[in-house]
């Protein structure tokens, strides 16, 4: 058995590895009442560290996903609106 490098071919051509951080949309899970909300509108906003490769970033979207395959296939994509991010850092 040889230890043989794969080249992945969407890693060699275009895509590379970055950090983004941005505020997530919150959502509550059960039924509530009017009554009982926090009106204040003062809850903390969820920051989100997400890291993959980057694939596209339209007019309102970054496009990113976790993995990369040798056969030019990718698993995990994923939109991130561009007015939810704060900043983005090239790793690689």
């Amino acid at each position: 058995m040889t230890n043989k490098k794969t080249k992945i071919l969407l890693y060699e051509t275009k895509s590379k590895l970055i950090e983004v951080y941005w505020i997530d949309a919150q959502a509550e899970e059960e039924w509530e009442y009017l009554s009982g909300l926090d009106k204040d509108g003062k809850k903390d906003p969820m920051y989100i560290k997400t890291v993959g490769y980057q694939l596209d970033k339209t007019a309102n979207e970054l496009i990113i996903c976790r993995s990369l395959s040798s056969d030019a296939g990718l698993e995990g994509r994923f939109h991130i609106p561009l007015k939810c991010i704060s900043k983005i850092k090239k790793i690689k």
